[in-house]
């Protein structure tokens, strides 16, 4: 056709960059230690020894009848309790946290019930402390200590010091030390004890 213009080329469509991604906010350390107690609770009723011991650091120490002892002495005792066919529960009161740079400590009350199973039944009820540590950006359990409200203190406040003194961290000895003192007839003296 006469009228007809010449065809020409359209420009080429534009380049669309990606949106730059914000970065992921930050998460408030406390609620990823909070996190960290809630996983431990949860895997101690379920039961799951693996990811129980997961919310542990691998140098992990665990205050355990009357002993301080590794990571994996507590597991090898929990596994001859776990999957016994005992119903297990915690309930736990308001937790407080103080958080330092890469280090946080979690204090609340705890209270621990198992039912049935071939342990036979056990109550404890007392002060939880737990100290968490961040690694590379991961927060695990470092030390874990349950005070049970039945038993004496292990080591007496010195006078000169102020405040309230919690027992000091004894080193565990092959075979975990002394037995601790009896307390009231349970069985089996629970391992945060």
């Amino acid at each position: 056709p006469a009228n007809s213009a010449p065809l020409t080329a359209l420009p080429p469509p534009p380049v669309v960059q990606p949106a730059a991604s914000a970065p992921a906010p930050e998460t408030d350390p406390e609620d990823t230690v909070r996190d960290v107690v809630d996983r431990w609770a949860a895997t101690w009723e379920a039961q799951d020894l693996d990811r129980h011991f997961a919310c542990y650091w691998p140098d992990a120490t665990i205050y355990t009848n009357g002993a301080w002892q590794s990571r994996a002495q507590c597991r090898e005792k929990e596994a001859g309790i776990f999957g016994r066919g005992a119903l297990i529960r915690l309930t736990r009161g308001a937790i407080k946290v103080k958080i330092g740079g890469d280090e946080a400590a979690l204090d609340f009350p705890l209270s621990y019930d198992r039912t049935g199973g071939a342990n036979g039944d056990y109550h404890s009820s007392g002060d939880q402390h737990l100290e968490l540590r961040r690694r590379n950006g991961e927060w695990r359990i470092a030390r874990d200590k349950h005070t049970d409200l039945a038993q004496p203190p292990l080591a007496p406040k010195a006078p000169d010091e102020p405040g309230p003194h919690p027992a000091k961290p004894q080193q565990a000895q092959k075979g975990g030390g002394a037995p601790p003192p009896r307390v009231t007839g349970p069985p089996y003296r629970d391992h945060r004890s």
